[in-house]
């Protein structure tokens, strides 16, 4: 039977620590709302207000109601 070190224990944790916040991640992205618009597009001299819309109810940016 092989011995396991304490440093490859360690290496061992870290890693599956690292796989399980990936994994988390990952699955935290599948949920986020995707971008459906952007204006302006293309070249602008000067951008006064952006505009972005959403595939899904936001809380407006600034918003204390948050």
């Amino acid at each position: 039977m092989s011995r396991v070190s304490k440093q490859q224990k360690w290496i061992l944790a870290a890693t599956a620590l690292f796989a399980a916040l990936a994994a988390s991640v990952a699955m935290r992205g599948a949920d986020a709302a995707r971008v459906t618009t952007v204006s302006p597009q293309g070249k602008v001299a000067q951008v006064r207000q952006v505009i972005v819309k959403f595939n899904e109810a936001m809380t407006p940016f600034g918003s204390l109601s948050a």
